[in-house]
């Protein structure tokens, strides 16, 4: 990892909240020199309070991404990456020099860290781990993708604090060390517009654990071969989670809807055992424990008809996994979203042995996902009515329209939301904004 000194000439590259964030740490550590930061975006354009700090630092210098392109190893000592941009779209000869919130964090704080990746999961499990550290009376510290940038963090952590940090494989594609615990979930095909290959996908996610030691730990589903392919390499202690583990905790009272929280739960209990967390004070938090916004939520019932918001859902396994939770009470899904380059075949496969007879189709994906329902029922266009748009509203409205009281609507897109939306929580937050208002009073 590149060294950050008070003699470094220092990029940051992406400059809106971590980015900001990133600058405050830099200054609070007394590094008071120049530093430069580049943006894809114009300072005009970027929200007031970025703007804000760019005017008030006066020894901040931006400068256009395109001259990022044509620097040499020699122009900077270390460029800091925000998550959102991929190393691969930068020359091969600064990667040396590139690091990340996450990879200075983590070569702080090692042995203090729980952290927990996986496609999808990753946000349930960490706050559940969370949640029961501090049931136990562990100082405990929720960080990372979960909307916490890290280095806000950092004067926080006393030598007691147990960190729970969720990683995203943007996170973990530049560390150079590997969390005590590490909890592997799942790996999917996703970011493929962002990695050059699954490949490179699957390895950032692998250093997780690429760096543990013999003293380290890590928790994994054994069920995942990709997953098991990452464990087999890794030195650390490993406890799988296995079927029989997962049915450990079958029976655990809880509000959290499908056989994948399932997964979820017995990972988040691996990994606080290790901690001293009894299974009576776990089994209390998954009891207690609220499902997060936008993960199969349940929205409420308007004009007998009731609404889940699984925005969330951006990878065509998640809708999977959300048809299979709500059986077969769902008559109408919204689908669709930005184009990662993705196969919709096995989604398709699945909506055309469910009950869905609705389909509203945002773009880009959403005409895909049809085409392929299409090859696989050659009466598709008299089975299913499917309304393509651009609008959260109409597409809304349209569900009211076709929905039978009694069943289920159901925002599980299968895709990401940047084509139309701020992001999946603002996707997610539309949604249930036009439910309320087009619903009226809800029926419950």
């Amino acid at each position: 990892m590149p060294k950050l000194t008070t003699n470094s000439r220092i990029l940051i590259y992406g400059f809106a909240r971590e980015g900001a964030s990133t600058l405050k740490f830099l200054r609070h550590q007394g590094l008071k020199q120049k530093i430069f930061v580049t943006d894809d975006r114009e300072i005009e354009i970027w929200d007031e309070q970025f703007k804000r700090v760019y005017a008030t630092d006066q020894n901040l210098e931006f400068i256009q991404n395109p001259d990022v392109q044509n620097k040499d190893s020699a122009s900077f000592d270390a460029i800091i990456l925000t998550p959102g941009k991929s190393k691969w779209r930068l020359p091969a000869e600064l990667w040396p020099i590139l690091t990340n919130q996450t990879a200075i964090f983590l070569d702080k704080f090692p042995h203090q860290t729980i952290g927990v990746t996986g496609t999808k999961g990753k946000s349930t499990t960490s706050t559940l781990i969370f949640e029961m550290l501090r049931a136990a009376g562990k100082n405990a510290l929720l960080i990372g993708n979960i909307g916490k940038p890290p280095l806000d963090y950092y004067q926080d952590v006393k030598p007691n604090t147990i960190i729970v940090f969720e990683l995203s494989s943007h996170q973990l594609s530049l560390v150079s060390t590997s969390p005590h615990v590490a909890v592997l979930l799942n790996v999917f095909p996703e970011h493929l517009d962002y990695y050059p290959s699954l490949k490179d996908y699957v390895s950032a996610k692998a250093n997780i654990t690429k760096f543990q030691t013999q003293s380290d730990n890590l928790i994994y589903n054994s069920n995942d071969q990709n997953i098991s392919a990452i464990a087999r390499q890794s030195p650390a202690k490993q406890y799988p989670i296995t079927s029989s583990r997962i049915r450990q905790v079958t029976d655990w009272e809880t509000s959290l809807p499908g056989n994948f929280n399932k997964l979820n739960i017995a990972a988040a209990f691996e990994a606080v055992k290790i901690f001293g967390v009894t299974p009576e004070i776990a089994r209390d938090v998954v009891k207690n424990f609220k499902p997060l916004e936008h993960r199969l939520e349940l929205v409420g019932t308007f004009q007998g008809i009731t609404f889940y918001n699984d925005s969330i859902s951006t990878i065509p396994e998640a809708t999977i996994a959300a048809l299979d939770t709500l059986s077969d009470r769902v008559q109408t899904l919204f689908v669709g979203g930005f184009d990662r380059g993705v196969g919709f075949g096995k989604l398709a496969k699945r909506i055309v042995q469910s009950p869905v007879e609705n389909l509203i189709l945002f773009p880009t994906t959403g005409p895909k996902i049809w085409r392929e329902i299409q090859k696989l029922n050659w009466q598709a266009k008299e089975t299913y009515l499917t309304y393509e748009t651009s609008e959260m509203k109409s597409a809304v409205n349209f569900a009211f329209e076709v929905t039978a009281p009694g069943k289920i609507a159901l925002l599980s897109p299968a895709s990401p939301s940047f084509n139309l939306f701020k992001d999946y929580a603002d996707r997610g937050k539309q949604f249930k904004g036009w439910v309320v208002k087009l619903g009226k009073k809800p029926n419950k």
